[in-house]
């Protein structure tokens, strides 16, 4: 009988070997128009044999991935827009220096 360390650094084995197929097989042909409904079938297949509470990890996993990707889009526009311009309101009070002529 294995050990679990044994079933455990196979399992962690399998999993590299599959990140580097995906590596060297999958994401070259990222720029083609065809990717994004690769991705969709290959998830959707690859999930099939998973219960209820697995699809669930995997759905909490890639809005995760969303929010990332939104949160970094946005940093990306703030900084490609650049700052926003102020209005000077002067010092002391909000004047501007609007109060030079002294009424008497």
């Amino acid at each position: 009988m294995r050990s679990t360390y044994t079933i455990i650094a196979a399992a962690a084995a399998a999993c590299a070997a599959a990140a580097a197929a995906q590596n060297r097989f999958i994401t070259q042909h990222r720029d083609n128009k065809n990717y994004k409904a690769f991705v969709k079938a290959l998830l959707k297949q690859s999930t099939d044999p998973l219960t209820a509470d697995d699809a669930k990890e995997i759905e909490n996993l890639t809005g995760t991935i969303r929010a990332d990707k939104v949160k970094a889009e946005k940093a990306a526009a703030a900084a490609k827009k650049g700052a926003k311009k102020s209005i000077n309101v002067g010092k002391g009070g909000a004047t501007a220096g609007l109060d030079d002529y002294i009424y008497d």
